[in-house]
């Protein structure tokens, strides 16, 4: 009877709250490690990339008021020339 018990208790499936809390537990200690991997740009390499940044949003939004800008032209100038 005695090992029977022993036998039941090693057998019993673990805590769902308890295996998920390890699992957090264990994610938090790796994204720890991986974040002491990380190398941070400096304040010059930071300024740059938002400089680069900016002017590549600045561009595109250009190209795509130009493009709408004639898109919409050739659409007026195609709906004068049906009408009129």
């Amino acid at each position: 009877m005695a090992e029977n018990k022993a036998i039941e208790k090693k057998e019993k499936k673990p805590n769902w709250f308890v295996t998920k809390f390890q699992s957090l537990k264990r994610w938090a200690k790796d994204v720890k490690g991986e974040l002491k991997k990380v190398v941070w740009p400096d304040k010059k390499e930071t300024l740059t990339n938002t400089g680069v940044v900016f002017g590549v949003v600045m561009g595109m939004g250009a190209c795509i008021w130009i493009f709408d800008a004639v898109a919409a032209g050739v659409i007026r100038a195609l709906i004068n020339l049906v009408a009129g």
